[in-house]
């Protein structure tokens, strides 16, 4: 377990993280810190949002946009609270994947994080770790059901019939150590990340 990490890892951590999130182009960082502002980080983490003297742009998306994703979202905290280890967190989180589930169909309608890496590296943040082995799942059922419409809860997958088949191994990982800020700093001509 890693509840107490070591300024080592904790650094290892967040350069990798941010590395990543460099990686995106500027559209999909923006949307990424957009999505991330209404939730605290996972404590031991880097960067915020939540610092009254740096609030992020304002996201330009149309009002329907808006609205759907105002609906889908309305619930993410719910997610996070299905945090508990083995057989009661497996439980929690195949009642609550139809949140999962309706957020990240919200986000490919509206083509927003059009890649798997950048939809794991946001909804890793938004759901949190425990919800690391679902979120390939969720992605491609999102992407799927953009073509045709589809059952919302588990068992998406035959394989998952039923709380104890759904995947736990990596619910002991660590939280992620890195939220964007200054997700707009390149806009100022200013270096990515350059608050750090």
């Amino acid at each position: 377990m890693f509840d107490n990490p070591t300024l080592e890892r904790l650094t290892v951590d967040a350069t990798r993280e941010i590395e990543i999130y460099a990686s995106f182009d500027h559209a999909d960082r923006r949307f990424i810190a957009h999505s991330l502002s209404h939730l605290p980080p996972w404590p031991n983490a880097i960067g915020g949002l939540h610092e009254p003297e740096n609030p992020p742009w304002p996201f330009k998306q149309s009002d329907r946009e808006a609205e759907e994703r105002a609906i889908a979202y309305q619930d993410a905290g719910l997610l996070r609270s299905a945090n508990r280890y083995g057989t009661e967190g497996q439980r929690m989180r195949r009642e609550a994947f139809g949140i999962l589930l309706a957020m990240a169909k919200v986000d490919v309608k509206w083509k927003r994080l059009g890649q798997e890496p950048q939809f794991i590296f946001c909804y890793e943040r938004l759901a949190g770790h425990f919800w690391r082995e679902l979120l390939v799942p969720c992605w491609r059922e999102a992407v799927f059901q953009s073509r045709r419409k589809g059952p919302t809860q588990l068992p998406l997958d035959r394989r998952i019939r039923d709380d104890l088949s759904v995947p736990n191994k990596l619910e002991r990982d660590p939280p992620p150590r890195f939220y964007p800020t200054l997700a707009d700093a390149d806009a100022f001509d200013a270096p990515l990340l350059g608050g750090l």
